[in-house]
């Protein structure tokens, strides 16, 4: 699970164990609901895995 800090880019959490770069960290989904009591903390989409576009061709 991704979460953002909106407020603090380089916040860190020490009773969880938590560190955000550039205002973002990855956390498991039990630490994720827990810092979202947190004002400014986010939850931001995953990203899916990345398809290659094909080219049609003409056969």
């Amino acid at each position: 699970m991704i979460v953002r800090s909106t407020v603090y880019p380089d916040l860190l959490v020490t009773d969880l164990g938590v560190r955000f770069r550039d205002g973002i960290a990855e956390v498991d989904e039990a630490t994720g609901k827990q810092l979202l009591r947190l004002p400014g903390i986010e939850l931001e989409a995953e990203p899916g895995p990345v398809r290659k576009a094909r080219r049609k061709t003409n056969e």
